[in-house]
């Protein structure tokens, strides 16, 4: 029988997978694969040198024990904000890439996604909307700081983690935390980077600030997961997220929270003057847009996960993209599902949590075909 590896990062916390791990349980209670069997194990346990892998199999409820043969797809969940993870995580990918091993997101594809500042870069060259973006050593001059407030992002950050604003305060340039508390200040714009480089302990680039409207007191971002069930490709759902009060992020990680764009009708037609049916189906065009794109420059793919911004320049409406993610969550319906008072709000978001949840092996049983 054939193999799917589920790669991912063990944890002591909710063990073996951490988080994940309520994600691959259900992923087996709700889809039966007859064509192959579900492995799970940790890239950072692997030898390459043994025939074998040590991992995990999860049956009638119960996480086992158990050692494979390399699998014959490979469906990698791994991230870990540790640098010495990081580089064995890197390293396994280098591995699946040179010896052409199938895998559910081609690597160069999570390898863009995962670089923030490229990927900003392939949608700008394809004429894709997103936000404007430089590094740091193009764009920390005077002049705009005086004019602009800007947030700096890790280039290989995730969940919101250790995104800062920077913005010039009277003579001082000034660095603020999500929750805009100040972490530090500095006179001199010389040393400025290098002080945002000790903080950071990463590479980061810059983004202007856009003035966003708020829902209830917070921003707001959009997620659409967008996914391949061997029919095409497929919206599998759509999500607003909204940040904790007074937080420059949306994260739900970050504190932020769920619901569905349809909840709030009328915040669209007044503030940006287009209906929710509107909204979501120029959501669609642009994320079937970039599908095409992505499948044509790296191969066909799984999934992504992708974030819109919805704000107004000029009078204007811009929808556009902000960030992509090769290994998205379906945190968001579980978040609406848990939240809503709403009986047939309830039940869409658990239908489309258990959609987002079987598409994958949907796919897989498509590769292995």
């Amino acid at each position: 029988m054939k193999i799917l590896g589920i790669a991912a990062i063990e944890q002591s916390h909710f063990p073996p997978f951490g988080k994940q791990r309520f994600f691959f349980e259900a992923l087996i209670k709700n889809y039966v694969p007859r064509k192959f069997k579900v492995f799970f194990f940790s890239p950072l346990r692997y030898n390459y040198n043994q025939k074998n892998i040590s991992g995990f199999v999860f049956i009638n409820g119960e996480w086992l024990s158990c050692s494979e043969r390399f699998p014959d797809i490979i469906y990698d969940r791994c991230f870990s904000s540790l640098l010495s993870e990081k580089e064995e995580i890197r390293e396994f990918r280098e591995f699946l890439k040179l010896n052409k091993i199938t895998v559910f997101n081609p690597v160069a594809l999570s390898d863009i996604l995962d670089h923030k500042f490229n990927f900003h870069k392939f949608l700008h060259e394809h004429s894709i909307p997103t936000l404007s973006f430089q590094l740091p050593t193009e764009y920390l001059c005077q002049t705009d700081i005086e004019k602009h407030s800007f947030l700096l992002k890790p280039i290989q950050g995730s969940g919101g983690v250790g995104i800062v604003e920077l913005k010039k305060i009277n003579s001082d340039f000034v660095i603020l935390n999500n929750k805009k508390q100040i972490i530090f200040q500095i006179d001199d714009i010389l040393l400025l980077e290098n002080e945002l480089r000790r903080y950071q302990s990463m590479d980061f680039f810059l983004q202007k600030k856009i003035e966003l409207e708020l829902i209830e007191g917070s921003v707001f971002d959009i997620r659409v997961i967008l996914q391949n069930s061997a029919e095409g490709y497929q919206i599998s759902g759509i999500a607003l997220r909204l940040g904790e009060k007074g937080s420059i992020v949306s994260n739900l990680m970050s504190g932020g929270k769920a619901m569905y764009i349809e909840e709030i009708g009328n915040y669209w037609q007044t503030n940006f003057g287009i209906s929710s049916e509107v909204l979501q189906h120029e959501l669609c065009q642009i994320s079937f847009k970039l599908a095409q794109l992505i499948s044509d420059k790296f191969g066909p793919f799984g999934e992504i996960g992708l974030d819109f911004l919805l704000y107004k320049e000029q009078q204007t409406n811009k929808l556009v993209i902000m960030e992509g993610n090769a290994r998205p969550s379906r945190w968001v319906f579980q978040d609406i599902a848990d939240r809503s008072e709403h009986i047939m709000i309830k039940k869409r978001a658990e239908k489309d949590r258990k959609d987002t949840i079987i598409k994958p092996l949907q796919y897989v049983d498509y590769l292995m075909s």
